[in-house]
């Protein structure tokens, strides 16, 4: 009954944005330990890793509110200075896709969490 409760309470709140893309992250992660750990007490060698590009300059904004969109032009001013590009963004998943370490899957680590 437990878990009814709080998805009745979890459908009674407004929804926030924000939250729940830090919800969907956060489920991500989760998501990805445990079927590391699921394929590890089978035996298997398959990885299961979490790779996070950092915060990358993109246009994840341009279809919202055009009160949050405006507020980003302002910040993106500064922001630029501090934001990964695209190109720089994808790194990590490449190079965690295609070293030669992480390849071996007897190896590589699983479960882990690679920014």
């Amino acid at each position: 009954a437990s878990g009814e409760a709080e998805r009745a309470a979890f459908l009674q709140r407004p929804y926030e944005l924000f939250r729940a893309y830090g919800q969907s992250k956060l489920a991500n992660v989760l998501f990805t330990t445990e079927l590391a750990r699921r394929l590890r007490a089978k035996g298997s060698r398959i990885p299961a890793n979490v790779v996070h590009p950092g915060e990358v300059s993109t246009e994840v904004m341009r279809d919202m509110n055009p009160v949050i969109i405006r507020l980003n032009e302002i910040f993106k001013l500064v922001m630029v200075f501090f934001l990964k590009s695209p190109h720089q963004g994808c790194a990590c998943t490449v190079d965690v896709a295609t070293a030669p370490g992480l390849g071996d899957a007897a190896a590589a680590p699983s479960g882990a969490f690679f920014m």
